[in-house]
């Protein structure tokens, strides 16, 4: 089944099956008259798709798009705690839906079962749902209570395989998704939050990999010589680039791979700043010297081989990892997958809920256009182009199903064809894009000098 078609599927899920089933848990429709379950559905999620800031008489609008006329008064009244409940549970739910491709945009990806990118975004919440998801609190940004979406994207396919909430407060090295069962083959990539030896050995006996950053506390040891710390290690080696084998810990030794390399001064330089401001800002003092002597190397294990992937492939990967922080900003930025505090809790709580289901149908959009053997496009402008087409998927859907499978996957194609050249990535002379350096890890330059 192409892209298009598992689109129009996970649509009709969405506004269906779903919908019915999160209806069911939470009654968020207890005597139809107008709106069912599905109509409100829709206005909310297309109308918040569409503006993400539309007001109650815009959403009126979409709601009569949706075969449910009402006025503007009508919309607010939706405004409860029991409606923003239901489209947190339809959100839970549609984040099971798949649109994936069977096309990778690179050779490299395919060398392995998946690629995943794993990580979390936090979202502060109002005071008042601290109960259930509680926040992590202090002075940085932070309150009583907040979320976090724990996300692993599929870069080989495009496919989210994993959106799961959980308590702002909830580390990311905890979370239980670590330890999930994966296709034999799989690559997972993670940053420092999620390096756990325990997860990594359980990775490696269902046959998968992992590529993750060390920290620089780590204590390493070598045909079973203890070497100390990674970074006392380093320094004495007295090159710009190590490739070695070593168990990593002390507890768990973890039988991996160290490449590590030298980053350019300027580099090296900006990472000090930022640990110096780090800890002035927790009033931690000065920094330790190992810490600043960090900032010079970039540190990455894994259990893969010199044969199965070379030093500059590891590092192209790595980098590739940023594809999913993009993928965020692309949530909050444009999708406004946030909270704002300047209204009453029940509005923001029901408006924020719709718009997370909005930004699940942004990225199934970006897959069906961005990944096709054509020249690459750019997520960020097909995402901004995403919400032009709401109306005419208001128009074309119906409650409980699919007016006609035709029509959507003639909306779906039209805009795949738009944006093929709407949406084109620029050609950088200088700072080379993620795709470029997948398709040829070669032209890295300076990362590994």
């Amino acid at each position: 089944m192409d892209t298009v078609a598992q689109l129009r599927q996970a649509l009709q899920s969405m506004f269906s099956g779903c919908c019915d089933a999160a209806a069911r848990e939470v009654p968020v429709i207890r005597r139809k008259r107008v709106f069912s379950a599905s109509s409100l559905a829709r206005t909310f999620i297309l109308g918040l798709f569409e503006n993400p800031n539309a007001d109650s008489e815009s959403l009126a609008a979409m709601a009569a798009r949706c075969d449910a006329p009402v006025t503007k008064q009508a919309v607010e009244k939706r405004y409860t705690t029991v409606t923003a409940r239901f489209f947190e549970c339809l959100f839970q739910k549609c984040t099971c839906l798949v649109v994936q491709s069977q096309d990778s945009l690179a050779p490299i990806l395919e060398r392995f079962t998946e690629v995943i990118l794993a990580d979390s975004s936090s979202i502060n919440l109002p005071d008042s749902q601290a109960q259930r998801y509680k926040g992590r609190g202090g002075s940085h940004g932070f309150g009583k209570s907040g979320l976090k979406l724990q996300t692993e994207l599929d870069l080989r396919s495009g496919r989210l395989e994993t959106v799961e909430v959980t308590s702002g407060s909830d580390a990311d090295v905890a979370w239980s998704g670590q330890f999930k069962a994966r296709p034999k083959g799989t690559l997972r990539i993670t940053d420092l939050g999620y390096f756990s030896a325990e997860a990594f050995l359980q990775m490696m006996a269902m046959g998968c990999f992992f590529l993750s950053r060390l920290h620089r506390t780590m204590r390493i040891s070598i045909d079973g010589v203890d070497q100390g710390n990674v970074i006392d290690y380093l320094v004495l080696q007295r090159k710009t680039l190590v490739d070695q084998f070593i168990h990593a810990g002390i507890r768990n030794k973890l039988p991996c791979r160290l490449i590590a390399w030298k980053v350019p001064q300027e580099i090296a330089e900006r990472r000090r700043r930022k640990v110096r401001a780090e800890y002035k800002r927790r009033n931690r003092g000065t920094p330790p010297a190992k810490a600043l002597a960090a900032c010079d190397w970039t540190m990455l294990v894994t259990n893969l081989g010199p044969d199965e992937l070379t030093v500059n492939e590891a590092a192209v990967l790595y980098r590739a990892r940023w594809q999913i922080e993009l993928l965020f900003k692309r949530w909050k930025s444009i999708g406004q997958a946030i909270v704002h505090p300047n209204r009453s809790d029940d509005v923001e709580l029901v408006r924020f809920w719709a718009r997370l289901c909005g930004v699940l149908l942004q990225h199934w959009l970006c897959v069906v256009c961005c990944y096709r053997k054509q020249p690459p496009l750019s997520f960020a402008r097909v995402a901004k182009l995403a919400p032009k087409i709401a109306v005419q998927l208001a128009a074309s859907l119906r409650d409980g199903h699919i007016k006609l499978s035709e029509p959507i996957e003639t909306i779906i194609r039209q805009f795949q064809s738009s944006t093929a050249k709407s949406a084109r990535r620029d050609k950088r002379a200088k700072d080379i894009g993620t795709i470029e350096l997948l398709k040829d890890p070669a032209k890295l330059g300076w990362a590994l000098s």
